[in-house]
């Protein structure tokens, strides 16, 4: 049976592309070695993988019987974002490939250092906008 809300909906499970800007000049960081940009790939905020995170941490809350710390809530967002990271082609700010496994214990890592917060930032600022996520289509 076809829902009432047929041709309303977006694709949760869909993922986008980050492309990295340099936290100075805002421009575009390139691998000096092949031209390509750096980027993250990711999923959005409604995807299962989102929601799976926002209901474990929920649980966990409910166990420990209080709000989470400000700390606690800070590290657990670069928790999610770790969850949401799918791939990554990364550089160093000068354009020097950075050859590093993207995993979940890297990315949560990363998106956690003070020294990395501009990235963090950038991939926030990319998630809040869901027509990152959305095949190009009409516009009408």
């Amino acid at each position: 049976m076809p829902s009432p809300f047929d041709g309303l909906g977006l694709a949760p499970e869909r993922t986008g592309k980050c492309a990295l800007l340099h936290p100075i000049s805002r421009k575009p960081l390139v691998n000096r070695q092949t031209g390509d940009a750096a980027w993250i790939e990711l999923y959005s905020w409604h995807s299962p993988a989102a929601q799976e995170h926002r209901h474990q941490s929920a649980d966990r809350v409910r166990r420990l019987g209080r709000d989470m710390t400000a700390a606690e809530s800070e590290e657990d967002m670069g928790a999610m974002l770790a969850r949401l990271t799918v791939a990554w082609d990364l550089v160093t700010l000068d354009g020097a490939p950075l050859a590093v496994d993207c995993t979940y214990e890297m990315a949560r890592a990363a998106y956690n250092s003070l020294e990395l917060r501009w990235v963090r930032a950038q991939v926030i600022d990319f998630l809040n906008n869901e027509g990152n996520f959305q095949a190009p289509g009409p516009t009408s």
